[in-house]
């Protein structure tokens, strides 16, 4: 099988942007993880006429010094990554990588969006503490005022340039129902706040998202109580009962027992 990337996706609405307390947690969290530093920083800036530019520039502290004295002429957002080495693209041949990006989708919601090289986290670490990671950073967004509204983990091949899918802006070497996956992700990703876009092995939703009558309990019945996190009144984190992440792979029978509970953009 091709190398698969882990994708670790939150979106959230925010009411102003929080570029530095973002930039600095991830700055300390993801070495401490994932025992892997960055080796570059991306941002863009107004350029003439106001158009953006990206600037990528080596992960060192003039230039995180520089991002934070730019941060009035570019959108906040940010990418730190460290990439593999025997690079081709950098969209696809990732090590690990974090972006922030206020404002992303039709509805303004914003995102985090972590691509983690499949081997290398399972080489020193497992499922749980990939859960424990995706938590922890959901509760830092919680604690400094975002209003999360979805979320979801799985992993994809990395042939597929999986931070590119996700972020609904990829199209490489897909099934034709990958495609239509895809279309409907990047038509219709403003409508998560109450639709999920699909049952991934790991899902983050709120009450928004379950059908008249369901309660987040039932979600609970399906996966079971040792798959099942209550973040809040309004909002839970489930998976699937097995450890297999990859795109595609769910367990037909659970899937569509939560399909029936959900809301969906896809089947």
């Amino acid at each position: 099988m091709n190398d698969q990337s882990i994708e670790l996706v939150i979106i959230f609405k925010e009411n102003e942007l929080s570029s530095i307390p973002l930039f600095n947690y991830f700055r300390e969290t993801i070495p401490k993880f994932f025992g892997i530093g960055f080796n570059e920083i991306s941002y863009s800036v107004k350029g003439k006429n106001n158009k953006k530019r990206e600037k990528s520039l080596k992960y060192k502290t003039s230039n995180l010094e520089k991002y934070i004295n730019e941060l009035t002429d570019n959108d906040g957002g940010f990418e730190l990554s460290n990439y593999l080495t025997d690079i081709k693209f950098k969209s696809r041949d990732i090590n690990v990588s974090i972006s922030y990006n206020p404002h992303m989708y039709l509805d303004d919601s914003s995102s985090i969006i972590i691509t983690l090289n499949k081997n290398l986290h399972f080489n020193n670490n497992g499922l749980e503490s990939l859960k424990s990671f995706y938590i922890q950073m959901l509760n830092f967004l919680i604690k400094i005022q975002k209003k999360i509204t979805y979320g979801f983990i799985t992993s994809i091949e990395n042939m597929k340039f999986p931070a590119l899918f996700v972020a609904g802006i990829g199209n490489y070497n897909l099934s034709k129902k990958e495609e239509e996956e895809l279309q409907v992700w990047t038509n219709k990703n403003s409508e998560s706040v109450f639709k999920i876009w699909r049952v991934f092995w790991g899902n983050l939703i709120t009450i928004s998202h379950l059908k008249p009558g369901v309660s987040i309990d039932k979600i609970k019945k399906v996966v079971g109580e040792n798959n099942f996190l209550l973040i809040n009144n309004d909002t839970c984190f489930f998976n699937l009962p097995n450890d297999d992440l990859l795109y595609g792979n769910e367990h037909i029978v659970i899937k569509n027992d939560l399909l029936k509970l959900l809301y969906s953009l896809t089947a």
